[in-house]
């Protein structure tokens, strides 16, 4: 594992085949591990990509939704042409080609099982993905 730079994982993502997917993402072959003293690369094996993290915290947040930080929502999931070494607040993650495990972060709010389920929330949910698709 090497440690490494915003500025220096930018220079390589411009090297690097862009990603036809669409969503205007770089693949780079590697890992991107962050971790709070630092970023770090690692060469991507296939391993690697299969591997299941033991948590991915977006999956259990409260913020976990399209609307900016100030308004109780995720920058991350607003900003969709940004890239995890971008988010000062993400304190650990994990970026291979696929996938993004973000396992410790500064706004992370436990969602509780009742809040998953009352209509108040279906609404809230509803009217957010409204905001990012349309404006």
């Amino acid at each position: 594992m090497k440690k490494t730079s915003k500025s220096e994982i930018k220079e390589l993502r411009t090297q690097c085949e862009c990603d036809t997917s669409g969503k205007g993402k770089t693949r780079i072959p590697y890992a991107i591990i962050r971790k709070a003293d630092g970023l770090y690369l690692e060469p991507l094996t296939r391993e690697m990509e299969s591997q299941k993290y033991e948590k991915h915290l977006c999956n259990s947040c409260a913020r976990c939704h399209a609307r900016s930080d100030e308004d109780g929502g995720c920058q991350k999931v607003v900003d969709i042409d940004k890239f995890p070494e971008d988010y000062d607040f993400i304190v650990e993650g994990v970026e291979t080609e696929r996938s993004f495990w973000v396992l410790q972060c500064e706004h992370y709010e436990l969602e509780t099982p009742a809040a998953r389920i009352t209509g108040a929330r279906a609404k809230k949910l509803k009217n957010d993905l409204v905001d990012f698709m349309y404006g």
